[in-house]
């Protein structure tokens, strides 16, 4: 009877991870389309560049990744186990880009210094250096079910190896949460000096949207 019990309530917790999943594919979609005009005349409308390509991978790898996880739970084992592996590409392809990315805020707004932007990307693949793990790993692994946050990449993966306990995964999530903090700390700074600059020049700014423009929602 237990053991119905327990069956029942990992198939809840699957439902439910599923229902997220499937909301936040909604949401970020959705957001898509909102901003799509924007999209078309501040990236594609501009010269192709280095940062077209990390744009592109931010902001179409994830739905696309989201719609795999949840084809992989709705078909055969062995197509299950390919759409498994073209998720993790693609989660180490969009966790690459947002470490670039996030360096590449900091190095631009710190006046090009580049030992704090590389500080900063050291810290930022952490999650693309856990996925590599998973990914290389060949220890058996509990079928399980991959929940995404869209807005920071994180990973809760219940496709953990032995090879690959569940410290590694948490050592992972407070690297990324450092990373995050400490771009969010340099930011500040940087919007803080911009406060003070419109000031002086009788500008009024309001703080909330510097805090708006400069990103703080994503990460904070």
């Amino acid at each position: 009877m237990s053991n119905v019990v327990g069956v029942i309530s990992e198939l809840a917790i699957v439902d439910r991870g599923l229902l997220c999943l499937v909301a936040s594919l909604a949401v970020m979609v959705y957001d898509h389309l909102l901003t799509l005009a924007s999209e078309i005349q501040f990236v594609w409308k501009q010269d192709f560049s280095g940062r077209t390509v990390i744009f592109f991978i931010n902001r179409y790898f994830s739905p696309v990744m989201m719609a795999v996880l949840f084809a992989e739970s709705n078909t055969s084992k062995k197509v299950s186990s390919l759409l498994y592996t073209v998720s993790l590409i693609l989660q180490a392809c969009i966790q690459l880009a947002q470490g670039l990315f996030d360096a590449l805020r900091i190095y631009a707004t710190w006046n090009r210094c580049v030992m704090t932007g590389l500080v900063v990307f050291t810290l930022s693949i952490a999650p693309f250096s856990m996925t590599i793990l998973v990914a290389v790993s060949k220890g058996p692994s509990v079928k399980g079910i991959s929940i995404i946050i869209p807005e920071s990449y994180a990973t809760l993966d219940a496709n953990i190896s032995e090879q690959n306990p569940p410290s590694a995964s948490i050592i992972s999530f407070i690297i990324q949460l450092t990373s995050n903090t400490l771009v969010a700390i340099l930011t500040w700074i940087k919007t803080a000096a911009i406060r003070e600059e419109a000031l002086r020049c009788d500008i009024d700014v309001r703080i909330s949207t510097l805090l708006l423009r400069d990103g703080t929602i994503h990460y904070a």
